[in-house]
């Protein structure tokens, strides 16, 4: 590209990408187009020249291979049942489409108590065996520059095709040599821990003894909701409380 004075952004095993702003012009973009359309006739006019039939068919292969050799793009796995959002039932929505909390489980990524870095090989791995793998972090790969995992995600074995299909130098949120990070098993179950904690508050700002029985057996679904009425008691009573304390203080 330098020959036409054309400045590259970034490229993998099929794709280019070129950058563009406001300030780009519709000559700029002629300009492109028109490289692009020289390029592509230099290539075919070499490839013309070319008097070997097994040359040729070794070309349309690799051609071929670039266009359809390829996964296609992995489908949303939808978000584990430690992030789903309360009192979605009823919309009609397929279970993966349904929406997280993907605020939770990014903010949930800063205690490190909570994470752990794993390669494609190990993730593979372990929801071979049953075992459930959830991004903690959003992965990246540049280009196309879309998040192919978002924080809260199950990792799916589609998603793990896909990344170890591609090629290309960069994919933000992978660390060379530790992986990706995810969060770990023990603290997708901590959710019932919160679920005590919310008990407890509520427990405190009514007046009465903490408590942490929680059912052991809960679903997600029940200690999602559980967790979203515990939520809206503790603002009403933190409301009221405050009142109380602004009411007492004119009083005086």
């Amino acid at each position: 590209m330098d020959e036409h004075q054309i400045q590259v952004n970034k490229t993998s095993i099929n794709t280019v990408l070129f950058m563009t702003n406001i300030g780009t012009t519709a000559s700029a973009v002629a300009h492109l187009h028109s490289s692009l359309y020289k390029i592509a006739l230099k290539l075919d006019n070499k490839l013309q020249r070319t008097g070997r039939i097994n040359d040729k068919s070794q070309h349309c292969r690799k051609v071929e291979q670039l266009q359809r050799g390829l996964p296609p793009l992995p489908d949303f796995s939808g978000f584990h049942p430690a992030f789903k959002m309360p009192n979605v039932s009823g919309t009609g929505l397929p279970e993966k489409y349904c929406p997280g909390n993907m605020r939770r489980a990014y903010f949930e990524a800063y205690k490190e108590e909570h994470i752990e870095y794993l390669m494609w090989d190990e993730i593979e791995r372990r929801i071979s065996n049953g075992q459930p793998v959830v991004g903690a972090t959003f992965i990246i790969p540049y280009p196309p520059g879309f998040p192919v995992v978002v924080p809260g995600q199950s990792i799916s074995m589609n998603i793990i095709t896909f990344m170890k299909a591609l090629d290309v130098s960069e994919v933000h949120g992978f660390v060379a040599g530790a992986g990706v990070q995810v969060f770990k098993e023990e603290a997708l179950r901590s959710f019932s821990g919160d679920v005590s904690k919310l008990c407890s508050r509520v427990a405190a700002l009514e007046g009465a003894a903490p408590t942490d029985q929680v059912p052991e057996e809960e679903t997600a679904d029940a200690l999602r909701e559980q967790v979203a009425r515990l939520e809206a008691r503790i603002a009403l009573l933190e409301g009221s409380n405050d009142k109380t304390v602004v009411g007492a203080a004119g009083g005086s």
